[in-house]
């Protein structure tokens, strides 16, 4: 997943350094902004759950 979010990552800085023309590509470009940005979030959101799911399944083994 981390890598996935390194590429997503390099593609956004991509993005944002091309020169758009007009306001078709700036639409554009904003929609794939917030469409790299929001697979950013569900990256770390999914990380976070899967850590915290690790942590949950430690705990209970050690209860037993």
């Amino acid at each position: 997943m981390k890598e996935i979010k390194e590429l997503i990552k390099n593609r956004l800085k991509e993005v944002l350094t091309v020169p758009h023309k007009d306001d078709v590509d700036e639409q554009l470009r904003s929609h794939a902004v917030k469409t790299y940005i929001s697979s950013i979030m569900m990256i770390d959101d999914y990380m976070k759950e899967e850590q915290t799911n690790k942590y949950l399944v430690h705990r209970i083994n050690l209860n037993r």
